[in-house]
Parts: C-alpha cells; structure tokens; sequence
C-alpha cells in the first residue's frame, strides 16, 4: 500500500512538473527571439557582430553567433569564435594576483620596486594596492605609445613598454590620492607576477587558472605570432558605413591582451559558484564581490562612470545584486555580466568596435529573463515628444554658426549652415542637418544623433552662445564657443624648429610646407596640422581614437620655447625646443 502511494504521489508530482516545464521551455524560446531581434542589425552576412551567450542555473541555455567573424573570408562568429577582451583581461590578472596574496608571496603594501627593479623608488611609493586599485599616478602607456611615435597597432613589446614606464619621473599625483584609470599599473602587475614567481603573466595564468578550469581556447597573448583557429577580427564601422579593420599586433599583457570565447567563459562563471582554484581569502573576495581590494570602479564600466561622476559606484541593477567585467580597444568590446542570486549571466563579446555596447546588451537580455525577479521597476522611458518643427531664415541660424569645444574631452565641434538648414560637424568631420524646433532648439534630422538627440543653445552674456547636446535619455554634453584662428605663413613660421620630451625620447620637428604647419614625430611620416585658438593646433586625426592637442607655449618676449600635448587621460606633457645649443 505505502509503495503504491509513492507511485501515486511521484505520479502526481510529475503531472505537475511537466506543465511548467514546458511554460519555461516556451518562455526561453520566446525570451531568445526577442535576444535574436535585439541584435538582428548585426545579423547579417556584411556586418561584425558578437558571440553570446546566457547561462541560468548552470546551463548555457542560449549560446549564439551573429555577424561575422571576419568579413573577407565571409567566416562566421560562433561561440567558439576567439575575441580579444580588452580590460576585461585585468579581473583575470586580479585572480592571479588573489592567488599570489593567499600564498603569503604577495602583500597589498608591498612597493612595486621590489619586484619591478626597474622602476624608479618613488617617495611615497607605488603600492600594489596603488596599481589595482588604479591610484598609482602614472600616465596609460596606451596613449604614451602613441605620443612616443608608435601606431595602435604597431608590435609593441613588453620591453618598449616597460622602458617608456620606467622613464616617468614621477606621478602626476601623490600616490593613494586619487583615482586615474590606466593600463600601465596593470601591465606592471603582471612584471610583477613574473619576478616572485619566474613564470610570465602569461604562463602562470595559462597553469594557475586556465587549465585547471578547462578553458583551452583562452591565453594572454604575449607572442603576436601565435597561430589561433577561429581568431576574430576587429572593425570599427563609422557612422558613414566607412569600416577600418584592426588586428592588434602587440604582446603586452596584463591590461589587456586576454582572448577568449564564450564558451570557456561559461566555465568561468560556474568557477564562481563551485571554485576549483586553490581556496584563499582574496580569491574568496574576489569570487563573492567580483573585485579586488574594492576596485570594481577599474572593472566594471558601470562602476567607472559613477567614479568619474563622483556618484558611489554600486553592485546592483533593478535591485538584485550585479556583478560585472567590462572591456573595449579598437575593434573590440565584451562584457561579462553576472547576477549571482539568480545563477544568471551574460556573455557578450563583440568585434564591433564603435557600434556595440555589450554591456547595455547585457542589461537588456537580463530584463527579458528577470523580469519577474525585478525588485525595481525598469528605468521609465520617457516617450519621444512628437516635435512640431518651425521654419527659420538663415538670417535667424548665423549667430549660432562657429566652432565650439566639448566640456571634458576638448574636443572642437563646429556649426554651419547647408542648405539653408542648420549643420553640426563632428570632431571627426561629419556633417549632418538639424531642425528648428525654435531658434534656440533644433531636433537630429540625419545621422547618428537623429530620432534620439537635441541641440539647444542658450545666450551668454558677452552675446554669444553655449551649446549642449541632449539625448533623450538625459545625458547631455556641454560646449563653449571658441575663436578659430588662421595664422599665416610668417605667424607659422614661429612655431617651425625641433622639439623633444625626454620622457617618451621623442622628437617632434614641426615645418612649414605649402602654407600649412607639419608635424613628424620621430622618423615617422609628416601630419598636416589645423590650426584651432591661439597657439593651438590639431593633427590629422589618424583614428577615432586620436585626441592629440598641441598648445605651444612662449616666454616673456612671445618667443616660442615649446609645447604641451594632450591625448585623452593624458594631459601637460611637456616638449621643449630645442636649439643650436641644446642640440
């Protein structure tokens, strides 16, 4: 009797399971489609895009390609498709660095010259907390690489690297004392790794936690030369359909230089539920907080641009728990978003440089699958006004017309007038139409910004404008209108000699040809530049990424007596002219 009862009740009880199975088999299969629509723009045969994958209670419940891999030889992504994930490499080498720290070998306080001889003994020193944390003070060798001569592209070494490093005098500030992201720490952290263990940054996480995982298709890629199956390339794809094709030929790691797949990143996430590397108390932090010594504000993109808001970085979305790793260089940008309590993630990895934000992808694939364990109502979208759109004369445009510098970055905008409609070009020349909304408010008719954007100008006191650009969603940039100036041949003339940064062991030697001033950095090729406000130049810009401003500076008798150059995180680098008796 009690046998058959069981039967009954395990009858029973499997009645019940197979209807909500197949509910949850019919919501994945609906939850997919919509994941195939959000991403169908990179769908396509002509098109980069990413590898995704979906993991809930330890399964890889969605596991996609879209796009292409590499589009001269039409070779599709998968999931087994090798991507480059960019900073996401530095969470890979907090887990090697975490391993180091449990064995004793390690300490948060140590100096970095101990283990980095090469480096110089600064007062105070740099710490290895300094380096995770990125509170060190040093300049990002990804843009010092480009000021000393060298393309993005080029094949840097970890030597050419660690030379340009050791030759920074001091930081730019007290050490501790604020927050500057940077790769140069990171790439540092891994010589580091390499002088109390012998084994590179590369080998020790290939022993230590590649292989022990299982991840066979992942490797910090110290030997450009290595020949990978199923390797991606990288594109950039400008707003004007224009694509520029990158394949990163350095091998310096620690930073950067990770390349993985989805799938082995699945057997990273189930790593932070059931750990199978050695137990310690770091690791242990790191597997619970997704950070180390509480940098999540250098992993997680999110975490940083609260950071740089000065808004207090958080580890939540919709009020579950969130943890994630984020990363982009040229051509490449990935995200690894973890909801732990739900045993949920996302994986994605993208060859779409410009194009794709994996991270908000992410966000989104998360709210189909979690929609019923939301503790937080979605961000309200505010609906798009229906714009009522007015005629204006162009006499009514031309005090708007002019150039204006971007708050932040320093980057020049300009506003025009084409076809009897206002104009705004970027800073990397392209040139679309906007739409009175009144004379002071103009709606995005063509380009990246229409259907999302708005530019509002508001009058100053001296009579001119201020100009701020606004999405829809709230963010806005500001700008400044500035004064472009055009100096002739004998004014350009003052700006011609030679000029060296000891620092980066660069000379810059600026002619005039033609009537324009040149630059040639090294024995490189020469670069037209354009001049901006007073004393200011901008050189042909070479990529999106190139941000470079050249501000020449003079003494007492407005002779020139040299420069300061700025690219992006890096500002008032100094290069003095050189003359017969400095030379």
């Amino acid at each position: 009797m009690r046998c058959y009862l069981c039967h009954v009740l395990g009858f029973v009880t499997l009645a019940c399971l197979v209807p909500s199975a197949r509910a949850d088999e019919a919501a994945d299969k609906a939850n997919a489609e919509k994941v195939d629509k959000i991403l169908a723009t990179w769908n396509k045969a002509d098109s980069p895009g990413c590898a995704l994958g979906v993991v809930r209670n330890g399964k890889l419940i969605v596991a996609r390609g879209y796009g292409m891999a590499n589009l001269d030889d039409d070779v599709l992504i998968t999931t087994n498709s090798v991507f480059e994930v960019s900073s996401m490499t530095k969470s890979f080498t907090c887990v090697c660095l975490a391993l180091l720290m449990d064995q004793g070998k390690l300490s948060p306080d140590d100096d970095i010259h101990k283990f980095v001889p090469e480096m110089p003994r600064y007062d105070p020193p740099i710490t290895i907390r300094n380096l995770i944390r990125c509170q060190d003070g040093l300049r990002d060798y990804w843009h010092l690489m480009q000021l000393a001569g060298w393309n993005i592209d080029d094949a840097w070494t970890d030597k050419d690297v660690l030379a340009l490093a050791t030759r920074q005098k001091a930081p730019t500030f007290k050490p501790g004392s604020k927050f500057a992201y940077n790769s140069t720490g990171y790439f540092l952290l891994g010589r580091a790794i390499e002088g109390i263990t012998g084994l590179s940054l590369a080998r020790f996480a290939e022993q230590n936690v590649f292989q022990p995982l299982g991840m066979t298709s992942t490797y910090l890629e110290d030997n450009p030369g290595r020949i990978t199956k199923h390797r991606v390339v990288g594109y950039d794809v400008m707003p004007d359909g224009r694509t520029r094709r990158w394949m990163m030929n350095s091998n310096v790691v620690g930073g950067g230089g990770l390349k993985t797949t989805v799938e082995d990143l699945f057997k990273w996430d189930q790593n932070f539920y059931a750990n199978r590397l050695p137990d310690g108390p770091y690791l242990r932090e790191f597997l619970k907080t997704g950070t180390l010594l509480d940098n999540r504000h250098v992993l997680d993109v999110w975490a940083y641009q609260a950071k740089m808001t000065s808004v207090n970085p958080t580890a939540c979305y919709r009020g579950l728990k969130r943890l994630a790793f984020t990363g982009g260089s040229p051509g490449f940008v990935a995200a690894f978003v973890r909801f732990p309590e739900q045993q949920f993630s996302v994986i994605c990895l993208s060859n779409d440089g410009i194009r794709i934000q994996p991270w908000t992808i992410a966000l989104r694939i998360a709210d189909l699958y979690l929609a019923d364990q939301m503790q937080e109502p979605r961000k309200r979208q505010i609906p798009a006004p229906k714009y009522q759109f007015v005629d204006l004369a162009e006499s009514k445009l031309i005090d708007k017309v002019g150039a204006y510098r971007m708050h932040g970055t320093k980057m020049i905008w300009g506003v025009s007038i084409v076809e009897g409609k206002l104009a705004l070009t970027d800073r990397l020349g392209e040139t679309h139409r906007w739409q009175a909304l009144s004379r002071t408010r103009f709606r995005a008719v063509q380009g990246p910004h229409k259907g999302t954007h708005t530019l509002v100008f508001e009058r100053r006191a001296d009579k001119h404008f201020n100009m701020r650009l606004e999405k829809d969603d709230g963010s806005k940039a500001d700008f400044e209108p500035i004064q472009l100036v055009k100096p002739d041949t004998k004014q350009l003339s003052e700006y011609a000699g030679q000029y060296y940064n000891a620092e980066l062991k660069a000379t810059y030697t600026v002619s005039v040809r033609d009537g324009s001033l040149f630059l040639q950095v090294n024995n490189h090729r020469h670069e037209r530049l354009a001049s901006t406000t007073a004393d200011e130049f901008i050189p042909q810009l070479r990529t999106p990424d190139d941000g470079r401003i050249i501000t020449f500076v003079r003494d007492g008798k407005k002779r020139v007596t040299g420069f300061t150059i700025q690219l992006w995180r890096i500002e008032g680098m100094t290069f003095e002219k050189l003359t017969e008796d400095s030379g």
